[in-house]
């Protein structure tokens, strides 16, 4: 029983760790980190006139999947 307590305070404890040294950013930080691209895809970007996701070079904006192809 001691054991069982002690590995579940000490999980606890690591996950507690790990929230405070990697938060998750704020939405608007998000989108400064990853820029204006679309479902963090590296060929993706935001295309503000169309207002959706379009993609560089040859890549087609697969909407399901939400990635370039």
């Amino acid at each position: 029983m001691h054991f069982t307590q002690f590995f579940v305070t000490a999980l606890f404890a690591m996950g507690s760790v790990n929230a405070i040294a990697n938060p998750e950013p704020e939405p608007e930080q998000a989108a400064a980190q990853y820029g204006n691209r679309c479902g963090n895809d590296r060929w993706s970007y935001w295309d503000s006139g169309r207002r959706s996701c379009g993609c560089r070079g040859r890549r087609r904006w697969d909407s399901r999947r939400r990635r370039c192809y």
